[in-house]
């Protein structure tokens, strides 16, 4: 087997395991891993940004990474983590 079958296959198990990975957890009462937009059937509403949030997101845009973030305001990765989840960020300045 020749170096681009295997690179072929390898591709082909890893899209086999996650069709897998998504039935296993609908089985078991997760929710799909799907958009949320296509799952709900209505879009989420976006959350105002809080003065910590903004900066965040601006430091995001200007390609920051998050331990750099933590470094910037005093506070650990988790915390900008979360922040970035809680409310989708990056966001395109508007």
């Amino acid at each position: 087997m020749n170096a681009e079958a295997e690179t072929e296959l390898g591709r082909r198990m890893s899209i086999v395991a996650e069709l897998e990975v998504e039935r296993a957890r609908v089985k078991w009462g997760g929710s799909p891993s799907l958009d949320r937009l296509m799952y709900n059937g209505k879009a989420k509403k976006s959350l105002p940004l809080p003065n910590k949030a903004s900066m965040i997101n601006r430091m995001l845009l200007k390609k920051l990474d998050v331990k750099d973030i933590a470094e910037c305001i005093q506070t650990s990765k988790q915390a900008v983590g979360q922040i970035v989840s809680k409310y989708n960020l990056p966001r395109s300045e508007v």
